[in-house]
């Protein structure tokens, strides 16, 4: 059974490896409004990454003790990759972790790595 799909919404997704034919689960940040969608039962995630060490203009640091941390179901210290996204099949998405408070700041770090106003 597929997870309520929600923009903003933090869930466990199998994310596909650099390769592409390979995939690893992963947390993952729905960035997409599932409301506009194409003919495809695909969604646009933002991966999470344990490696904190990555973290960049587009890469905010989230730990796991913060209030952003506990909401979006962390279990790590974790980077949200925003310049690592990925469309995936909803038969990708194993299961909803939390939700992310601060979709503000992803939508405003999103605008300046796609170059929108």
């Amino acid at each position: 059974m597929t997870p309520r799909l929600e923009r903003g919404g933090v869930s466990l997704v199998e994310f596909p490896n650099i390769d592409f034919r390979s995939w690893k689960p992963r947390p993952a940040l729905l960035v997409q409004d599932p409301s506009v969608r194409g003919p495809y039962p695909d969604v646009l995630v933002a991966a999470i990454t344990s490696a904190i060490e990555t973290t960049g203009p587009t890469r905010p640091l989230f730990h796991v003790e913060s209030p952003e941390g506990r909401s979006m179901g962390l279990r790590t210290d974790s980077v949200l990759a925003l310049d690592n996204l990925a469309t995936v099949p909803e038969d990708r998405i194993l299961r909803q972790l939390g939700t992310c408070p601060v979709m503000g700041m992803v939508d405003d770090l999103l605008r300046a790595l796609l170059g929108l106003p």
